[in-house]
C-alpha cells in the first residue's frame, strides 16, 4: 500500500507529463483551427472560381 501511495505522489508531482498533456490540447486545438480556416477558405475559393467561370462562359 505505501508503494502505491508513493506512486501517486510522484506522478501528482511530475510535471513533465503535465506539459505534454499540455502540449497535446494545444497540438490539438491548433489543428482544428487550421482545418476550420482551411475549410472556411476552401469555400470561398470554389464560390470564387464558380463565378469566374460562369462569367468566362457566358
Amino acid at each position: 500500500m505505501e508503494k502505491m501511495r508513493k506512486l501517486i505522489k510522484r506522478l501528482v508531482n511530475e510535471e513533465e507529463g503535465l506539459e505534454m498533456v499540455e502540449y497535446a490540447v494545444a497540438a490539438g486545438l491548433i489543428t482544428v483551427a487550421v482545418i476550420t480556416v482551411w475549410a472556411l477558405l476552401g469555400d470561398a475559393i470554389a464560390a470564387r472560381l464558380t463565378l469566374l467561370l460562369n462569367n468566362i462562359s457566358s
